[in-house]
């Protein structure tokens, strides 16, 4: 029998309240472990590519994990997005290999997007920021950003965390409590914001403007809405 102490913290949590019984009807855990891609996801590839691939894997005895890479030509806008029926708390967790740190290459994120109150939330990395990671609150009505505010790296901005990039496998979380949001970079909060949110999608996304250089990412081990 498998121990599951050697699965990733988010499967870990998700196994537990899967047994208890006290996992939403709409929570999601994705290994990217079948042979095809979960329709649970609504693919974006434009000048890019979204695929199973083997060269990766974060899973316990898996095998496969989630690959981005991008092409030339024009904005990259490489993503994989699902859309709830109505708005969410809960943990999101996903698992992200960073390939390139010290190089400013493009925007490889997980985000959350509240489509009426225009809320969201991203945590991984910025195009122009080639040592630190991001994690930040953002409203597209009212334009307020919060984040941590770090003095990390060449460019430091409001979303700028104090955790720098390294290459490997990094757990990017957020978690959507009642009256107040925490953002995790492999399980230390970077920040947390109070106030009432809910999230409708998710998204799993790498973009980045025509003159950024190519680049690829992986991912794996996505959970949530977990209560």
């Amino acid at each position: 029998m498998l121990s599951n102490r050697y699965l990733p913290i988010g499967v870990r949590l998700v196994l537990v309240l899967v047994l208890s019984g006290f996992v939403h009807a709409q929570s999601t855990i994705d290994t990217f472990e079948a042979s095809t891609r979960n329709p649970f996801w609504t693919v974006t590839q434009q000048y890019g590519t979204v695929h199973l691939s083997t060269d990766k894997n974060h899973t316990f005895a898996g095998k496969q994990s989630l690959k981005f890479v991008s092409s030339d030509g024009g904005q990259r806008d490489i993503f994989a997005t699902h859309k709830y029926a109505s708005p969410l708390k809960g943990t999101f967790s996903i698992s992200f290999y960073d390939v390139a740190p010290n190089q400013e290459t493009q925007y490889e994120q997980i985000s959350l997007y509240n489509s009426v109150t225009g809320d969201s939330v991203s945590i991984g990395t910025q195009d122009f920021d080639a040592y630190c990671y991001e994690a930040q609150l953002y409203n597209y009505n009212t334009k307020i950003q919060q984040g941590p505010n770090q003095k990390c790296g060449t460019y430091p901005q409001t979303s700028t965390t104090n955790v720098h990039r390294t290459t490997g496998w990094h757990i990017l979380s957020v978690f959507v409590g009642s009256d107040s949001i925490t953002l995790a970079i492999d399980g230390k909060a970077v920040f947390t914001g109070k106030g009432n949110y809910s999230y409708d999608t998710v998204q799993l996304g790498q973009s980045g403007p025509v003159w950024r250089p190519d680049t690829y990412s992986y991912w794996d081990d996505f959970a949530g809405p977990v209560w």
